[in-house]
């Protein structure tokens, strides 16, 4: 009896290495060399760098270890995603007020595919209910909410059947009104958008244009292009042209100092266009539903999810020079929804 019982100990003593190997997947080749670049992207032969901190012989291992790289589960893929959390080991270059990066890989086909580079100040993953996926609550920089930088933007991600991170209205508890344009995963300032429809192609192109026949080249505080969910209910995601904060980059010479004072909005189409696609017989369409240059927003129901909206400056509040309907001034604006039509 006494060798059985140390037969059995021996044989738990030998499975524990491989429980606990398999407790922990490791990071595939690409994700790892993305955390290394993310953190070493220096040249060191330069003399100007020789303050930069260098690689460590087990960097990767470290990097598991101290949770910059972890294992994540919002697509609900049979193989892990992967998450590279700076934050877990912040570094002084990569973080600032809006936060630490934060970058989500997604197994397709053979390797992983980068599905969210973003600066977060916090974030937290929750369980899907009955599913075997996640979704990703952050807080992001105060801009990305219509406000400053430094208040609270609370925001939400999960995976969307169309194959990307979406935004998401799980972290609402209750209604609220999301101003500025839907936060992205990935960050698609002008003409980096992936697989814009064909219509919101040609607009960013003839944005661009106009900025390029006058010498300087198109910039924006924020997305050009934006996904959105589903907002007519055909089961596709829609999107969002966003040109309210385009202007003009030009050189800094002395011919284009009377060009970088004029309002962009002179020969820019500083307006907001939605992309909502049709299900047809033939394939997907999309139908242009300008909503004009005034100032939108999103109502978020935790239930419903995102409605776009006007937002209408109450008699006496009008103000010509600032956004009326700002975060701390929403009181005194009228809230009417945007009807998105179905049909074309």
């Amino acid at each position: 009896m006494k060798r059985l019982r140390q037969a059995l100990i021996f044989a738990l003593f030998l499975a524990i290495p491989f429980v606990a190997s398999a407790a922990r997947p490791q990071p595939p080749k690409v994700v790892a060399d993305a955390a290394m670049k993310m953190y070493f992207d220096y040249d060191y032969a330069d003399p100007d760098n020789a303050w930069a901190p260098r690689p460590r012989s087990d960097q990767t291992a470290y990097f598991v270890k101290k949770q910059v790289l972890r294992p994540v589960y919002l697509s609900g893929n049979a193989e892990p995603d992967w998450m590279i959390d700076v934050e877990a080991d912040p570094q002084g270059a990569l973080c600032g007020t809006g936060g630490c990066p934060l970058q989500i890989w997604v197994k397709e086909g053979d390797g992983y595919t980068l599905v969210m580079d973003k600066q977060v100040r916090e974030w937290k993953l929750h369980a899907v209910q009955n599913e075997k996926r996640q979704w990703l609550w952050v807080d992001l920089h105060g801009t990305a909410c219509g406000s400053f930088g430094a208040d609270e933007c609370p925001f939400a991600f999960e995976w969307s059947p169309d194959g990307y991170l979406m935004p998401s209205a799980r972290y609402a508890k209750a209604p609220l009104v999301h101003i500025a344009a839907l936060p992205q995963a990935m960050d698609n300032y002008l003409s980096d958008a992936p697989d814009p429809p064909a219509p919101l192609a040609v607009l960013i192109a003839t944005t661009s244009e106009a900025c390029k026949s006058r010498g300087g080249e198109l910039a924006s505080e924020q997305a050009l292009a934006n996904r959105t969910p589903d907002l007519n209910g055909d089961g596709i995601g829609d999107w969002s042209f966003d040109n309210d904060n385009s202007y003009c980059a030009f050189p800094d010479t002395e011919d284009f100092v009377a060009r970088r004072a004029e309002d962009p909005c002179g020969y820019l189409d500083c307006r907001t266009v939605l992309f909502v696609s049709i299900k047809a017989a033939n394939g997907t369409k999309w139908r242009q539903q300008d909503i004009g240059k005034n100032q939108y927003a999103y109502r978020v129901d935790p239930v419903a999810g995102f409605t776009p909206v006007h937002l209408i400056p109450l008699a006496g509040h009008e103000d010509s020079n600032s956004e009326p309907c700002g975060v701390s001034t929403l009181q005194f604006c009228r809230i009417e929804p945007i009807v998105v039509s179905p049909n074309f």
